[in-house]
């Protein structure tokens, strides 16, 4: 082979180095991914989503939540999954390779047979010969997606002693050997390298392959260590993305002189951070958003402005951009970026921050997933001083950041100011402390916290009442499905669902066990145990307390229904009831009468069949059978987070919390000032204030009017109004609203407009018809910029003007043409005409009232469809 010595001389090298020993340790998890594919290759249908599985599990900076996520999906046997679980907890080692792809979709089922078969046959391979020829079919087949970076890890811990690892990193390695660029050409050359080498395994070639450069040099890992200095990222992705930039010609101009860029007006505090906390001698990551990373370097000065020809190049912005120098010491072996995509902490590429400070307890994590990886380097921080000053900043920035988002938040303005728009953005400042850039991926997120239920969205109207907002008596379908009878039932609203999840998730944070959550965990292992086998066709008997057989089988909402044998009369058994049930006898042996017991529990029902159940159940508890469905849910259903909290109201605890560690949740009422709050709210007006909240010294608990239960609002829930002022002002709110909610005004900015293509200068137009509006009205009735978002031609502003504008304006005016053409100009009429009385009908008794209208002027509106490019310039012009 080409340049063998040359290889052996670069092996001696590696061989030496602490990253040989690395890759040593690594190799334990070899075993542990070979038996996840044997278990993955056994599940029915084999989709697109277990190959995607497998790929996320495998990567190199796979976190421990999506190791256990998808170990979940692929090894569905309890005993083989833990068994796993625990060999890779032991070992902690990562996966060998990144992921090429984050997934594969839109494989064929015959394509995903032949992926299967593949790999399949891959485990009975025993020689060199039979590797190739399996591989060849297999290409030969044309498979999509899953080409060699994605199947030769997969092959690789089948048999690491036959198949390679060969993917786009291999680049710089089969270029400088002269090595074939085809998966089945390779295995011969690598396998004499591994000869050559005495190795066991491929192993070490794949190490050596990733690590090597162009130059035909090993990319060997260094260590920095801070020796006080602090390390930050920094992200130029503005300069790619801002449409205002000449972005070429500034990127182009920070690269060649090894600059960093900032607005020093950048969100968060990051462009002051960036002028008063960045030093000369700290260090800093120089990335382009989550695509690309260009080096890491050390601050050579302090902050600078552009001159003018080159500020220029910012467009509006132009005074605001300054920079720092710096010197670029090291570089990574690609600046593109893969794998990372999901990595959104704020200290990541991806993350959503511009300039964020590097946290010593950061760093093992970003060693991992990005120095390590992309520059062989491990940054390190001795300084003792860190840890404290590290626990110190965290406390501060949450202090800072509860300061920021009042509890109780109404956001007023006139209509299109983009008020309800404006809430997704502070319930993800809320949760998460940043929004997404892309409007897209904020609404994307804003979605999945509404279906995890941390955020909760309610539009307030004439018709709503306390009954839909807090608790009211509804009717539901009777227990029995084929019963003709509707029954009633007290029935949460959407504010006390919210209240149930934002407490239970108060509880459980700041609580380390509860004895009713293990003991409903309990219940719903053995509930959904038998569930399980009873709808897989291995339980289809019970037995009653008196040994007769009952018939058991499911139902669609999740219950069971019970005939006994030989009969036709059905019986529900509901698991809500049971659970009851379960609560007052986890043991059935201990009734003393099962009718007596059962009922005075549930009231009437089939004690029999209750029995029944129970019993099943209790005898896996007793035999400590376990569950092997992965439906078995460690969360708690809402019905179950209730019974825990109310228990935990009735006690009407008035323990004062001082380190509250639970999670944020967001309670939006859209339009607040549309329902009548008193009435809806009722007697939780007062305890929505944050010194009534659970766990504060003034706590408050109410008795609720229907369920007769006790009440309290957890501290960390956050209720966000918005109302529009051109229905009822601010001042015209109820009094006991106005003292419990703090109050943000959202005004029109026409600032924030551009004008159209067509020349129609809309930030002019919207703040000369805003003028008009506050003489002719007040500041209450104007118009939102909101609605001018999305209009870049006359086109769409002849819409908003149609649909939004001009019915807006004939609300505030009336149908008063006088005003309106006061506001708009001549050129929206197409003229006016005086009333002649001979258009009236003759009636003699009018005692001549048709003369009256003579003076009377009308007028006539110019459809929307004729105006001109002129006419919308009249209004500013």
């Amino acid at each position: 082979m080409k340049n063998s010595a040359h290889f052996l001389h670069l092996f001696e090298e590696y061989k030496n180095s602490d990253l040989y020993e690395e890759r040593e340790g690594q190799k334990a998890i070899i075993p542990i991914f070979r038996q996840i594919l044997a278990e993955a290759l056994t599940i029915e249908p084999f989709t697109n989503q277990v190959l995607t599985d497998l790929i996320q599990i495998f990567k190199y900076n796979c976190t421990d939540d999506t190791f256990d996520k998808k170990l979940k999906a692929l090894v569905l046997d309890e005993a083989k999954r833990k068994s796993i679980w625990d060999a890779a907890m032991e070992h902690y080692v990562p996966g060998f390779t990144n992921a090429g792809k984050t997934g594969i979709v839109g494989l064929k089922d015959e394509d995903l047979q032949t992926v299967k078969e593949f790999l399949v046959k891959a485990f009975k391979v025993t020689t060199v010969q039979e590797a190739k020829q399996l591989v060849r079919e297999y290409e030969n087949k044309k498979v999509p997606k899953v080409k060699r970076g994605v199947y030769s890890p997969w092959l690789f811990y089948i048999n690491p002693t036959l198949f390679p690892i060969f993917n786009n990193s291999y680049k710089n390695f089969i270029n400088w050997y002269d090595i074939p660029n085809e998966y089945q050409q390779v295995i011969d050359p690598l396998h004499e390298l591994k000869s050559l080498v005495n190795e066991e395994d491929f192993s070490h070639i794949d190490q050596v392959a990733h690590i090597f450069t162009k130059e035909g040099r090993l990319f060997m890992a260094k260590t920095l260590e801070l020796d006080g200095q602090s390390i930050y990222k920094i992200s130029h992705g503005a300069l790619i993305f801002n449409t205002d930039f000449d972005n070429a010609a500034i990127i182009d101009i920070v690269d060649q002189n090894n600059l960093i860029t900032l607005n020093r007006y950048t969100k968060r505090g990051q462009g002051e951070k960036f002028v008063t906390e960045l030093k000369e001698g700290d260090y800093v990551y120089l990335c382009y958003g989550g695509d690309k990373i260009k080096w890491i370097g050390q601050v050579t000065s302090g902050i600078e402005d552009f001159s003018p020809d080159i500020a220029s190049l910012f467009g509006p912005e132009k005074e605001d951009w300054i920079y720092r120098e710096v010197k670029p010491i090291y570089f990574p072996k690609d600046e593109a970026l893969s794998g990372l995509k999901d990595q959104r902490s704020m200290i990541m590429p991806s993350g959503n921050s511009t300039f964020w400070k590097i946290k010593p307890s950061e760093l093992e994590s970003i060693n991992k997933l990005l120095f390590l990886p992309y520059f062989n380097l491990k940054v390190i921080d001795n300084d003792p001083n860190e840890e404290f000053e590290d626990q110190v900043e965290d406390e501060t920035e949450a202090m800072e950041a509860k300061s920021n988002n009042p509890l109780n938040l109404i956001l007023y303005g006139p209509p299109g100011t983009g008020k309800t728009y404006r809430t997704i953005d502070i319930s993800l400042e809320i949760i998460d402390d940043e929004v997404p850039e892309k409007r897209s991926e904020a609404k994307q997120r804003f979605a999945s916290l509404q279906l995890q239920r941390r955020v909760f969205f309610n539009t307030f109207h004439q018709n709503m009442a306390y009954e839909d907002f807090i608790e009211g008596i509804k009717p539901v379908q009777a227990e029995d499905e084929d019963s003709p009878f509707l029954k009633y039932e007290i029935q949460d609203g959407l504010f006390m669902q919210a209240c149930i999840e934002a407490t239970y998730n108060y509880h459980v944070k700041n609580n380390k066990s509860d004895q009713l959550v293990e003991q409903i965990l309990d219940f719903n292992g053995l509930y959904d145990l038998l569930f399980e086998e009873v709808s897989k066709g291995a339980v289809k008997e019970i037995k009653t307390v008196s040994n007769n057989d009952l018939e058991i089988n499911i139902t669609s909402q999740g219950n069971f229904v019970l005939v006994h044998k030989g009969r036709e009369r059905a019986y529900t058994v509901s698991k809500d009831r049971l659970s009851k049930i379960y609560d007052v006898y986890p043991n059935p042996s201990t009734m003393t009468n099962i009718h007596e017991n059962i009922r005075d529990i549930i009231g009437r029902s089939n004690s029999t069949a209750y029995w029944a159940v129970l019993n099943k159940i209790a005898s896996y508890r007793v035999t400590n059978k376990k569950p092997h469905s992965l439906a078995i849910a460690k969360e708690l259903s809402y019905e179950d987070k209730k019974k825990v909290i109310q228990s935990i109201w009735s006690k009407r605890s008035v323990q004062v919390v001082s380190n509250d560690k639970s999670d944020p949740f967001v309670f939006i009422i859209d339009e607040i000032n549309r329902g009548n709050v008193s009435q809806i709210f009722g007697e939780l007006i007062t305890l929505i204030e944050p010194d009534k909240r659970m766990g504060k010294d003034e706590v408050l608990y109410v008795d609720l009017p229907y369920s007769k239960n006790a009440f309290a609002v957890p501290p960390n829930l956050y209720i966000i109004g918005t109302m529009n002022t051109a229905d009822r002002s601010v001042e015209a709110l109820d009094t006991a609203l106005r003292r419990r909610f703090s109050f943000k005004a959202m005004s029109p900015l026409p600032e924030e407009l551009k004008p159209t293509t067509d020349g129609i200068d809309l930030p002019k137009m919207l703040s000369r018809l805003n003028e008009r509006l506050t003489v002719l009205k007040d500041n209450d009735h104007t118009i939102g910029h909101a609605w001018f978002w999305n209009v870049t031609e006359i086109e769409g502003l002849r819409a908003v003007y149609a649909n939004k504008i001009l019915p807006l304006l004939q609300e505030f005016f009336y149908n008063d043409y006088e005003k309106l053409g006061l506001v708009l100009g001549d050129a929206f009429f197409e003229g006016n005409t005086q009333v002649n009385s001979n258009i009236f009908a003759k009636f003699s008794a009018g005692n001549d009232l048709g003369s009256q209208y003579e003076q009377v002027w009308q007028y006539r509106l110019k459809d929307s469809s004729k105006l001109t490019k002129d006419d919308f310039q009249s209004i500013y012009s």
